[in-house]
């Protein structure tokens, strides 16, 4: 599949811990599968990986505005 960015290369796809900031503040979502773009560096969260990466972020999230 090509990247849906530059649609120059196409995605690779491996687990990665991704940062993610929100307010100012920063973390890291752990264990990630994504699918990456070697040509611009476009990352995409794998489909199947979607819950567990809003539950992550919604977490934080809460974290930040408690």
């Amino acid at each position: 599949m090509k990247c849906p960015d530059c649609l120059q290369a196409d995605l690779q796809t491996e687990t990665r811990d991704v940062p993610y900031e929100y307010k100012g503040r920063s973390t890291i979502i752990c264990g990630m599968r994504m699918n990456y773009c070697l040509h611009c560096g476009a990352e995409f969260v794998v489909p199947g990986y979607f819950p567990q990466w809003m539950t992550q972020v919604t977490l934080f999230r809460a974290s930040v505005d408690a």
